[in-house]
Parts: C-alpha cells; sequence; structure tokens
C-alpha cells in the first residue's frame, strides 16, 4: 500500500496488514494520530474502517507482529 494517500470528506477504507507475500496479518492493531480528521472505527464482526472525518493530515499507524507502519492521509472537502 502507498505510504500516503488522499481522501475526500466521508470516504471509508478497509485497513488491513498483509505479510510479503500478500496474505492478511491477524491482530493487527490500528491508531489515528488525529480523530478529527481520520478515525479508526473496530468491530469483531467486520474488518477494521477508517473514516475520513474532517480536513486535514493525520497518521494511520498500523503494527502487527512486533512491526509497525505509519501511513499520512490528507483529507479535502467533500
Amino acid at each position: 500500500s502507498p505510504n500516503v494517500r488522499a481522501a475526500t470528506v466521508g470516504d471509508f477504507f478497509e485497513l488491513k496488514v498483509v505479510d510479503q507475500i500478500g496474505r492478511n496479518v491477524e491482530d493487527s492493531t490500528f491508531s489515528s494520530s488525529d480523530a478529527n480528521i481520520a478515525v479508526v472505527t473496530l468491530s469483531p464482526d467486520s474488518p477494521p474502517l477508517l473514516q475520513a472525518k474532517g480536513v486535514g493530515t493525520a497518521t494511520i499507524s498500523a503494527a502487527a507482529s512486533g512491526l509497525t507502519a505509519d501511513v499520512t492521509i490528507t483529507v479535502y472537502p467533500g
């Protein structure tokens, strides 16, 4: 996945972590540096979702199996 992403207010994205050969990594955790711009919604019945809530830039962090990765999301007006 790219490490920079653009979105518009109201957009949703499914979040996932994959290994080197494209398999989903279970027990991944996600967080947002600014929930006013982008919020991560977790549900036991569905994959984690990222919602673009407000204009600005936030960093989304993912962690799995002791490794971490970040992506920057810039949210534009709808």
